[in-house]
């Protein structure tokens, strides 16, 4: 027996593992979130080429981890189209009884050419809402704005300054994941006109490109033989702003360090950190999103393609702003929606020291404000956990949402602590309770 070469390898092997332990090190955790907020990202416009430097940098960390690729998601890679439609003003208009409508919105993703309409006749092509002078106007028209069909909205003339909030909103592209071609889609927010409406002209005229977007998946399988059917998932958005040319300065990136970067940082920071414990008898899934910003559309597309059964996903915790304090001081952190199940609960039992970090309830009301919402509208325990007090943040979608702005101290406990609180759950000791909400 050669003892030098024994002692060499167990050296060799106590050094690799010491290595590996730095995962949850600021060192690491600073390289990652350097990288994710800096303007080589350009600011992360998932509509735009841009997206995919971010994209590549997660996909090629998840594979140095070990994460497993879903056979589905390729390349760890869930890529969907996306159709977005704006309408051309020039060649939309609304006219009653022969006078044109000055104080109107029209959101389309379809065409439709110098049609004629009665009353009865709008009312067989459209589901028609009003807004009486005594009704919410925003209780008819936000539902709307989510999941429109062939919708018309009169509102009374005493809502007309309405008009002038949303018209920006209608100058915007309108996305859809569904080709408009197949499923042409209006929403028409109109001030009804006094007197008696003899005929309604309705011309809209829009114009449709396809993007395709891509969420960032894997997952490491778990040690048990029956839980291992089971997913936990760890999520985060990795989309920003974008660059804006049109603004004033030097700067024109929204580089979005702390929205999110650094929910992204904790996805992969878990992720290698779990990857090399390989102790979770459950199975873990790690995914970024893409078009938060742009209305959580890669979180919904994933509710519809997720590549195992629903009832498996056991809980999900999606990572949004971590780097600042809270309202109560730092390294605390909120979990919106902590009433409507027990992982919350959960979590801060499991916590080893409540005095270095710890979960609290959501003062905000933001449940359903995030990627956590799709999940939670399918019956799914899912939550947001965010440190940064965001009544009081000054950088919100700003340019100035930079990395300077960070407490990377802040960050590494959190998810240090996030990694303690999960403990029970992907051990099997412990599954959340299914959320108590209604689905909406």
């Amino acid at each position: 027996m050669n003892i030098n070469k024994l002692v060499f390898f167990a050296l060799l092997t106590l050094f690799s593992c010491n290595e590996q332990v730095e995962f949850l090190s600021y060192e690491n955790v600073d390289s990652h979130i350097r990288m994710l907020s800096s303007d080589e990202m350009l600011g992360r416009d998932p509509y735009s080429e841009d997206i995919k430097i971010a994209e590549n940098y997660i996909a090629e960390k998840f594979k140095k981890a070990g994460l497993s690729e879903f056979p589905e998601f390729k390349n760890y890679r869930h890529s969907f189209p996306l159709f977005l439609s704006k309408v051309n003003p020039e060649n939309t208009y609304l006219n009653v009884n022969g006078n044109k409508i000055e104080d109107v919105i029209i959101l389309a993703s379809g065409n439709i050419t110098a049609e004629s309409y009665s009353l009865d006749q709008l009312s067989s092509a459209f589901t028609v809402s009003e807004a009486g002078k005594d009704d919410n106007p925003q209780r008819v028209i936000n539902p709307l704005f989510r999941n429109y069909k062939k919708n018309w909205i009169w509102l009374d003339p005493a809502h007309k300054n309405l008009i002038g909030r949303f018209k920006s909103f209608a100058r915007r592209e309108i996305s859809s994941r569904v080709n408009p071609e197949n499923d042409p889609r209006f929403l028409i927010i109109a001030v009804k006109p006094p007197g008696k409406i003899r005929n309604i002209e309705l011309s809209i005229n829009s114009t449709t490109r396809e993007v395709i977007l891509t969420n960032i998946a894997g997952y490491l399988e778990g040690s048990d033989p029956e839980l291992k059917d089971e997913y936990f998932v760890f999520t985060a958005h990795h989309d920003h702003l974008g660059v804006n040319h049109d603004l004033k300065g030097v700067d024109k990136i929204f580089n979005g360090a702390d929205d999110n970067a650094t929910g992204v940082t904790g996805v992969i920071t878990l992720a290698e950190h779990f990857s090399y414990l390989g102790n979770s008898k459950r199975s873990i899934m790690f995914v970024t999103f893409t078009a938060e910003e742009k209305g959580l559309i890669g979180s919904n597309q994933l509710v519809d393609d997720l590549p195992f059964p629903k009832e498996k996903l056991i809980g999900m915790i999606n990572f949004e702003m971590l780097g600042k304090k809270s309202k109560w001081g730092w390294n605390r952190t909120f979990l919106t929606g902590f009433e409507h199940s027990d992982l919350g609960e959960i979590m801060q039992t499991a916590i080893p020291d409540t005095s270095v970090f710890n979960v609290y309830p959501d003062p905000y009301g933001l449940f359903l404000n995030s990627d956590n919402a799709p999940f939670a509208r399918a019956g799914i325990t899912s939550h947001t956990l965010s440190s940064t007090d965001v009544m009081a943040d000054q950088n919100y979608h700003k340019v100035t949402d930079e990395y300077e702005t960070l407490n990377i101290d802040n960050m590494l406990t959190v998810i240090k602590g996030v990694a303690d609180a999960v403990a029970p759950i992907l051990s099997g000791s412990r599954t959340p309770s299914k959320l108590t909400i209604e689905r909406n």
